[in-house]
């Protein structure tokens, strides 16, 4: 009987780890297909602020950055190991999105979890994939960089390095990466229209400002159209390239301004996210009330049984 009771209990207590396991608690990249049958697709909006200007050195002290820190605060977006890597680190980036007439700015900070004496670590560094016109995009890549598993189509990149021996001075600018994408493998002979500026704390954080054209008429760049989404995603260099950096689950940018709603032909299924949660949450709430359970149960029918043995005994 004693053996039948702790066989259960390791039982329920596999169960729950496997169930912990094989349930997502964050938003960020699940590993294995297509991002939609995992979650939703979380929308963020673009601030129209007119009469934006900005100074490219990844410090946001322009007033319009303030401003939308204090009246909307960042979107925070966690990355995460591609599955099957070593690790489990989740590292989140924290942003904000902004457009005039003529420009898109990002504002992207993070925190630098590895760390070397002599300060930027090799390989850190961040990347935007854009999708143009993919069928089916997505963060998943199960052979090569190429978009043959999405049905075709092109994918902007945009993105920086920073590494020991590099020129970037803090608080300075550079024209950044600018690649594509396509169903056979990277397009070669980009144009860069991507402007960086770039700021860190040494062995501590990083922060950098994106500008480019809403609008540049190349074929392997995404163009910003006012009242259209744009599915996205990033990832993170934390001390690691190729395969060995983070990567975050697929997110849809809306570009507003006053005089263009938006116009999404894709369903807005963000809240299968929370529901997503919920369903973990509940298995594993579920899960430990069962075995809390069956503890006591057991525990107060060994003392019952002991108690009966006691008094037979002493009769």
């Amino acid at each position: 009987m004693k053996k039948l009771r702790v066989n259960l209990i390791f039982s329920l207590i596999l169960l729950f780890l496997i169930v912990s396991w094989k349930i997502p608690f964050s938003f960020s990249y699940p590993g294995d297909g297509d991002c939609t049958d995992y979650h939703g697709i979380t929308n963020i909006n673009a601030n129209y602020i007119e009469n934006s200007q900005i100074v490219l050195d990844g410090v946001s002290n322009e007033s319009f950055w303030n401003e939308i820190k204090i009246k909307n605060g960042f979107i925070t977006i966690p990355t995460a190991n591609i599955l099957g890597n070593p690790g489990d680190e989740i590292i989140e980036a924290k942003l904000i999105f902004v457009l005039n007439n003529q420009y898109i700015y990002i504002y992207c900070e993070w925190n630098d979890t590895t760390s070397k004496p002599s300060g930027i670590n090799i390989f850190d560094g961040i990347y935007f994939c854009w999708n143009i016109n993919t069928p089916n995009f997505t963060s998943y890549y199960p052979n090569d960089m190429n978009t043959e598993h999405m049905g075709g189509g092109l994918i902007d990149t945009w993105g920086t390095e920073f590494y020991f021996g590099d020129s970037h001075e803090n608080h300075s600018s550079f024209v950044g990466n600018d690649g594509c994408i396509q169903e056979d493998g990277w397009h070669l002979g980009e144009i860069n229209d991507i402007e960086i500026g770039f700021s860190y704390v040494v062995d501590h954080s990083y922060s950098i400002e994106i500008k480019r054209k809403l609008i540049t008429n190349h074929e392997y760049d995404v163009q910003f159209y006012k009242g259209k989404s744009y599915l996205f995603n990033i990832g993170l260099f934390n001390d690691g390239y190729g395969i060995d950096h983070t990567i975050s689950w697929v997110y849809r940018l809306n570009i507003l301004s006053d005089d263009y709603a938006i116009n999404n032909d894709d369903d807005d299924k963000s809240s299968k996210n929370d529901t997503q949660l919920d369903i973990g949450s509940i298995i594993i709430i579920g899960t430990i009330s069962i075995i809390l359970i069956i503890a006591i149960i057991t525990y107060y029918k060994s003392k019952i049984t002991k108690n009966k043995t006691n008094i037979k005994n002493a009769d």
